[in-house]
């Protein structure tokens, strides 16, 4: 009987461990498929959250890009430049204030000749290609000859009378954006004795901008109408015109072409006390020297090239010094 009684206990236990041990077996299989289905959902939640990203960051940088692009358009000039152009100067920030002593004090006047000159830009460029040899430089007046010296280096009796030469060093060519190291003689109607008004000689030192050709005659001549005197103001490198206020260069694309002149500006006395020059526009000559670039390309001309042209070994051709838009 105890013996039965063992039996049937231990058969119990058997049962018992079998059912515990089936429970168990099944729990954890609910844990690990509990476990399996969180991660999974995770990484699903986690995939979706990145495609979210990633399609709102697309979505933000397209939306960049594209106002950049309005921004762009709405930004740009009216006519197309090769550089990106400055803003606007305060030009109350750069006003000329130099002074120079006078070298010549009771000055005659000469009159000057201005039957058939251009009295706008645009009619300036009827006879700009005329000229087989145009440029556009900047340079320095290095010497001043005496009527006797000038004839006697180019034979001209124009230099007697009514005419001054000067030695000039031309040191940039704009129209090819390049560096020169050229020296020339120049010519520039009237003398120190008989002067244009409101346009006195040159001194030593003056730097100058200006459409320039006659390379292959005994001297170069600059085109009146385009004769820029330049001055360094607060580190900005400026162009005042000198005279002929209707041919005034303006254009929107252009922020530091037209600047505004103030009236101390527009009165200058250099090198004759009772002759002033008269300037009548203000430009950068950043603004100066890109527009007539690009104005001069667009139109077509052929621009000498300065920088490797032979001066010294040039050979001289007769010339007519009676051109109209020539000083």
């Amino acid at each position: 009987m105890k013996k039965t009684a063992a039996c049937l206990a231990a058969a119990a236990i058997l049962i018992s461990l079998a059912a515990c041990s089936g429970t168990a077996k099944d729990d954890n299989l609910f844990s690990e498929n509990n476990l399996s289905a969180t991660v999974l959902q995770e990484t699903e939640n986690n995939a979706e959250a990145s495609n979210t990203a990633n399609q709102t960051t697309t979505k933000t940088e397209a939306e960049r890009v594209s106002i950049i692009a309005d921004e762009s358009a709405e930004s740009s000039p009216d006519i197309e430049t090769e550089e990106i152009l400055p803003k606007a100067l305060n030009s109350s920030d750069y006003v000329l204030n130099a002074s120079f002593t006078p070298i010549y004090e009771n000055a005659g006047f000469a009159e000057r000749n201005s039957d058939g000159n251009p009295t706008t830009y645009e009619e300036l460029q009827d006879f700009i290609p005329a000229y087989e040899d145009i440029s556009f430089v900047e340079y320095e007046i290095i010497a001043q000859y005496t009527p006797e010296e000038a004839f006697e280096k180019t034979g001209d009796e124009i230099f007697k009378h009514s005419t001054t030469l000067y030695k000039a060093h031309i040191y940039y060519d704009y129209l090819h954006d390049t560096p020169v190291d050229m020296t020339v003689y120049l010519a520039k109607a009237s003398m120190p004795d008989k002067q244009f008004e409101n346009d006195p000689p040159y001194a030593v030192g003056q730097k100058i901008i200006a459409a320039v050709s006659g390379y292959n005659t005994a001297s170069c001549v600059a085109i009146s109408e385009l004769v820029y005197y330049v001055y360094e103001v607060n580190g900005v490198k400026l162009a005042y015109h000198v005279g002929n206020e209707k041919i005034a260069l303006k254009n929107s694309a252009f922020a530091n072409l037209d600047m505004d002149l103030l009236d101390s500006e527009r009165s200058v006395i250099t090198t004759t006390a009772n002759n002033p020059v008269k300037f009548t526009q203000k430009s950068t000559v950043e603004d100066l020297t890109l527009f007539i670039r690009q104005d001069w390309e667009a139109r077509g001309y052929d621009f000498f090239d300065v920088a490797n042209f032979d001066y010294e070994n040039r050979s001289i051709l007769d010339t007519n010094e009676d051109v109209a838009v020539v000083e």
